[in-house]
């Protein structure tokens, strides 16, 4: 017979973990839409064929995830909510601030992201698109080479790339607390300008405007 501690005890997964768990399936099976009403406590515990403490966890648990809005009182419910792309980027960045990325390594990540991005916006871009990166180019050849304001210009002009593509999950993907990087000691305009420079290396960021980086 194996010993004792070559398996480990079998627990049963709380209820409350196995509701979350379907209630996330049925989100990624389009079985459940932003807006649409979810339920009371009462109504869910019916459903679910169980009491309210239960739900009562797994509503919160939820609700935490960004997946319902849960509005308490006589009148109340669960909500499926709508989508909030800024809450996304925000829990990312506390990530990467949890394993310590670099700066460095967060802007790899962006130019990764703008590689496909201008390849969409040289699709999507209008002239008047064509002129705002233009000009965004031309304030970021303005700038002091020491302040942060380079690098809140050089930022600006990458996010106006991945804006003019339309994609909205690049969009959310891009706007990962630019705040916290532009604002880190670890950030200089060196480090940024070498980003731009992979840009243009990478997806020919002069070609598409027409103009080079300096």
């Amino acid at each position: 017979m194996p010993k004792a501690n070559v398996f480990n005890s079998i627990r049963v997964e709380p209820l409350s973990t196995r509701i979350v768990q379907q209630v996330l399936e049925a989100l990624f099976s389009k079985q459940l839409k932003a807006g649409q009403f979810f339920g009371t406590e009462a109504q869910l515990a019916d459903l679910f064929k169980t009491s309210r403490m239960p739900i009562r966890e797994a509503l919160g648990r939820l609700e935490a995830l960004g997946v319902l809005h849960v509005k308490a009182g006589a009148s109340g419910g669960a909500t499926i909510a709508q989508g909030e792309p800024e809450q996304f980027s925000t829990a990312l960045a506390v990530q990467f601030a949890l394993i310590e990325a670099t700066a460095e390594e967060i802007f790899d990540a962006r130019i990764a992201i703008e590689t496909r991005a201008a390849e969409l916006a040289a699709q999507n871009a209008t002239p008047e698109v064509i002129e705002q990166l233009e000009e965004l180019l031309r304030a970021i050849k303005k700038r002091d080479a020491a302040g942060k304001g380079a690098v809140q210009a050089i930022l600006d002009f990458h996010n106006a790339v991945v804006d003019a593509s339309g994609s909205r999950t690049l969009r959310s993907l891009m706007n990962i607390r630019v705040s916290h990087v532009s604002s880190s000691p670890t950030v200089t305009h060196d480090v940024a300008r070498t980003s731009v420079r992979k840009s243009r290396h990478r997806f020919r960021c002069g070609w598409f405007c027409g103009i080079a980086i300096a």
